[in-house]
């Protein structure tokens, strides 16, 4: 079977074959070396700057991934207490200590128990402001609050969710910057490697193509046999950022199917591979179009990440693993 060459897609293999490509140049007498000055210079630039740039981006997204996580803790708390406490005053209008007419101070209707929707951030925090100014109502008309549940303590709650919301925000902000910057630099070092191959290419065009393969994987090219397939190479983390995620299976393929009944059932066919120590799992596959990476865990919930396979265009994904809730 015929080989072609395999150019470098993502973010480790860029940084693979920078590497190779470094230390093949490196260990070449001057005297013998051929890669053209530019190139050189190129080398020795991103050899050490495009590490640099992975190991920023990585560190911000762990920051995020835990700043968001801890806001979404906070959010949690601050949705509990807001029910709790308003629910307490529903209580205490049902037993008669507090009137109905007091409703409105806490977003609700005077004739409704309904509580007001905490379907975003900013109801939780809107309805966590009325139940300060609610109970400070309450005390200048002489009537007793919750005592269960005090205001004192949604807005300290309050305070907390705030504070860890606009960490995540700015951690948020940092993440989609590095992103952006290791995006350009991963662009940046292809092209470079496409040119150190082509270069390669040029010095040895009078050896034979087998002997010239022979060569160039010395500089960290790589061959792959000419088929129609394209690599998904994933990575797997898990959301709260203590780690990756081994020995996860993960599917290519489509979710639900209507290829034997008229109602939608969950698919089970497409090429699958475990992800290793280092939460990698490369699944090779012949499919093209709209499908989905589809991964499982134990005690982790189960990812489907869409994504659009052109074949023979490789695709690079980290994936994260969210805990499950504990059971009730």
């Amino acid at each position: 079977m015929s080989e072609t060459v395999k150019n470098p897609t993502s973010t480790e293999s860029v940084r693979v074959t920078i590497n190779a490509n470094y230390n093949k140049q490196l260990i070449t007498p001057v005297v013998d070396q051929f890669l053209s000055t530019s190139t050189n210079a190129d080398l020795t630039q991103y050899f050490t700057d495009y590490p640099v740039c992975i190991a920023a981006f990585e560190s911000a997204e762990s920051t995020k991934i835990n700043a968001v996580s801890e806001a979404d803790v906070a959010a949690d708390l601050l949705e509990l207490d807001n029910t709790c406490g308003l629910e307490n005053i529903n209580l205490l209008i049902k037993r008669g200590i507090l009137p109905a007419s007091v409703r409105p101070l806490f977003l609700m209707t005077v004739n409704s128990n309904a509580l007001p929707p905490m379907t975003t951030r900013a109801d939780l925090v809107n309805v966590s402001n009325h139940i300060t100014t609610g109970t400070a109502e309450l005390i200048s008309k002489g009537l007793t609050p919750s005592e269960d549940f005090p205001a004192a303590t949604n807005a300290l709650i309050r305070q907390d969710y705030i504070a860890k919301a606009n960490a995540a925000n700015l951690a948020t902000e940092a993440y989609n910057a590095a992103l952006l910057t290791l995006a350009e630099m991963r662009n940046i070092c292809r092209e470079l490697c496409i040119t150190v191959r082509q270069e390669l290419d040029f010095h040895y065009i009078k050896l034979s193509e087998s002997a010239k393969r022979d060569m160039l994987r010395l500089w960290g090219i790589v061959y792959a046999p000419k088929k129609d397939t394209t690599e998904i190479d994933i990575l797997s983390k898990f959301a709260d950022g203590s780690g990756v995620a081994a020995g996860a299976l993960f599917r290519v393929g489509l979710k639900e199917t209507k290829a034997t009944k008229k109602v939608p059932t969950p698919a089970v066919k497409g090429a699958s591979k475990i992800s290793d120590a280092h939460g990698s799992a490369i699944i090779e596959t012949t499919q093209s179009g709209d499908v989905f990476i589809i991964g499982t865990l134990a005690n982790y919930k189960d990812i489907a990440v869409p994504i659009t396979i052109i074949r023979g265009e490789d695709i690079s994904r980290t994936v994260f693993f969210e805990k499950l809730p504990p059971e009730a």
